[in-house]
């Protein structure tokens, strides 16, 4: 969809047009719910996530400035509410700080072995702020100093739980291959 359309999508979304309100929702519906089934544990969570999404991005349409801004637009939304989301369920756990500069390689043999489905299902099993931190940094590309700011944590506690994910990501997509073998 180009500038123009997001424009008069836009427009008649703030006119309260029903018609361009599901247009919103089918053009970003199947993404950011790919989205909230990466950050959450389970699809309830999902759902919940999703559901308060699109009620926010519907509620501040009007404060888009720029309409080719829109899909990051609702694709930070997406992302804030999914971590309001575990904030508010106080789903916190302490991993120790790791040392820092530890890389963690994963077999690629492994990985081609192991379906996109099963990786996702290991990285649903991470703790919360592991999971949520793997996601920022690896997935949406954030920097460890945006994820602390997002988080309310610091770098290199961001940092400790990368390190952390990819530490229990490998040893169970080892364990995993092994089995396949």
């Amino acid at each position: 969809m180009t500038e123009l359309d997001y424009t008069k999508v836009l427009q008649d979304c703030l006119k309260n047009i029903s018609k361009a309100k599901k247009q919103l929702y089918d053009l970003f519906s199947a993404q950011m719910f790919s989205l909230c089934l990466r950050y959450s544990q389970n699809q309830e969570d999902a759902e919940d996530i999703f559901q308060q999404s699109f009620i926010k991005v519907f509620l501040k349409l009007h404060t888009i400035n720029e309409p080719a801004s829109l899909p990051g637009w609702i694709k930070s939304i997406f992302i804030r509410e999914a971590l309001d989301f575990y904030k508010k369920k106080k789903h916190t756990e302490d991993i120790s700080t790791m040392p820092k500069g530890v890389q963690i390689e994963i077999n690629n043999d492994a990985l081609q072995k192991l379906n996109i489905e099963t990786i996702r299902n290991e990285i649903k099993k991470l703790p919360n702020k592991s999971r949520l931190v793997f996601n920022l940094y690896i997935i949406e590309g954030y920097t460890h100093a945006e994820i602390a700011e997002m988080l309310n944590i610091s770098e290199g506690t961001s940092k400790s739980q990368l390190f952390e994910a990819k530490k229990r990501l490998k040893k169970s997509l080892t364990e995993l291959y092994t089995e396949l073998n």
